[in-house]
C-alpha cells in the first residue's frame, strides 16, 4: 500500500463501524500491462493485500468478498500494453 491509501484505513474502518451488519466488496483493478489473465491474478492479488490490512486492523473476514476485474474496468482509459498508475487500485465498498 502507498502512503495515501494507508493513510485511507482509518476512514475505511470508520465507514464500516457506522454500518451495523457490514458487507464489504474488494475489488482489484490493474492497467494494461502484460495479458488478460496475468492482470486478473494482478488485481485478485491487491484485493488480497487490502483484505489482509482490514482484517490486521479487526475487521471480520467473513464480511469481506473479494474480486478483480483485472484491466477490464480502467480509472483512465489507455491504449493497450500502458502503464498507468491511477488504474493500478482497489476500490473497497461498504454496504
Amino acid at each position: 500500500l502507498t502512503g495515501e491509501s494507508r493513510s485511507m484505513v482509518p476512514d475505511i474502518l470508520q465507514a464500516i463501524k457506522d454500518h451495523p451488519v457490514p458487507e464489504l466488496l474488494i475489488v482489484g483493478h490493474t492497467d494494461t500491462m502484460g495479458t488478460n489473465a496475468a492482470n486478473f491474478d494482478l488485481g485478485l492479488k491487491r484485493a488480497e493485500m487490502v483484505r489482509g490490512a482490514l482484517i490486521d486492523a479487526g475487521i471480520d473476514a467473513s464480511a469481506m468478498t473479494m474480486t478483480s476485474h483485472g484491466e477490464s474496468d480502467l480509472l483512465v482509459s489507455t491504449a493497450d500494453e500502458t502503464f498507468e498508475p491511477r488504474n493500478r487500485r482497489v476500490d473497497i465498498s461498504v454496504r
